[in-house]
């Protein structure tokens, strides 16, 4: 099954090397990105990485279309 949003990087279960290779974002945002995931939980929202320290306006908006906010599975919090 192959939709649309299959394409998209879900922000709350990539790793660093698929944060990686989206659009400005290197090891550090990728590491930055995976610390307030692990620290605040799972993104609500795409718009939500603008709180991710080094992530502003331009970035996050380069980023939407890119990326979703997927649910976590309990068993992984």
């Amino acid at each position: 099954m192959s939709g649309d949003g299959d394409e998209l990087v879900d922000i709350n279960s990539a790793d660093r090397s698929e944060l990686e290779a989206l659009p400005g974002i290197g090891p550090v945002l990728a590491q930055r990105i995976v610390d307030y995931r692990q620290r605040f939980g799972p993104f609500r929202s795409p718009d939500q990485l603008a709180q991710v320290p080094g992530i502003g306006p331009k970035r996050l908006t380069a980023l939407r279309g890119l990326v979703r906010a997927g649910s976590i599975k309990a068993d992984s919090l």
